[in-house]
C-alpha cells in the first residue's frame, strides 16, 4: 500500500512575512547609513576644498599671478563668513588685508571664485569672529589673518554637518601652514 503525502513543497505565510520583515529592516538600516555617510562625505569635501583653495591663494601670491592685469598689492586671499553658504577666493588689490565687496577684488573673469558650501554643511566657527580674511604675502608664504579689527597668529575654521552634528576644521597660522583636523 502506498501512502500519499498531502504536504506540498513551498513556504508558509508566516515564513514569507518574516522574510519580508527582515529584508525591510536591512534595507532601512542600509538607507539610514547611506544618507548619513553622504552628508559626512560632503563635510570632508568642503574641508578639502577650503584646504585646496587656501593653498591656491598662497600659490597665486607667491607666483605673482595677475588680477585684472596687475599683481594684487596684498596678494590673494580667501574671505569667510560664519553661516554663509559660500566663501570667496579674491585678490587684495588695494593691500588693505581684507576683501572689499565693491566688486573690485572679486571677478570670475580675473581669477576670483565663489565656492558653494553644501546645504547640509554650515561654517559654524571662525574663532569667534563673524568674518575673516586670510591673505598671503607676495614675497613669502606668510598668511595674514584679519577679522576686520586686528590680525591674529592662527585661525581655526570649523564646518558642521547639520545631519550628524559632526565637525571638521581647517587650521591656518601666520607662517602660512595650512592643515585639517
Amino acid at each position: 500500500m502506498k501512502i500519499i503525502s498531502k504536504n506540498k513543497a513551498g513556504f508558509t505565510l508566516i515564513e514569507l512575512l518574516v522574510t519580508l520583515a527582515i529584508i525591510a529592516t536591512v534595507t532601512g538600516v542600509f538607507l539610514a547609513n547611506y544618507y548619513g555617510g553622504e552628508t559626512k562625505s560632503q563635510l570632508i569635501e568642503v574641508t578639502d576644498s577650503l584646504l585646496g583653495d587656501l593653498r591656491f591663494a598662497q600659490s597665486n601670491s607667491l607666483g605673482a599671478v595677475r588680477y585684472d592685469g596687475t599683481v594684487p598689492a596684498g596678494g590673494w586671499g580667501v574671505h569667510l563668513e560664519t553661516a554663509s553658504t559660500t566663501y570667496l577666493l579674491f585678490a587684495d588689490v588695494d593691500g588693505d588685508l581684507e576683501y572689499d565687496d565693491d566688486g573690485s577684488e572679486f571677478s570670475d573673469n580675473n581669477g576670483g571664485r565663489s565656492i558653494n558650501i553644501p546645504d547640509s554643511v554650515v561654517l559654524t566657527n571662525l574663532d569667534g569672529a563673524a568674518a575673516v580674511d586670510i591673505t598671503f604675502s607676495t614675497s613669502s608664504p606668510l598668511a595674514i589673518i584679519y577679522d576686520g579689527v586686528a590680525t591674529s597668529s592662527s585661525l581655526r575654521v570649523t564646518f558642521t554637518d547639520q545631519v550628524n552634528n559632526a565637525t571638521s576644521s581647517v587650521l591656518v597660522n601666520s607662517w602660512g601652514l595650512i592643515s585639517n583636523e
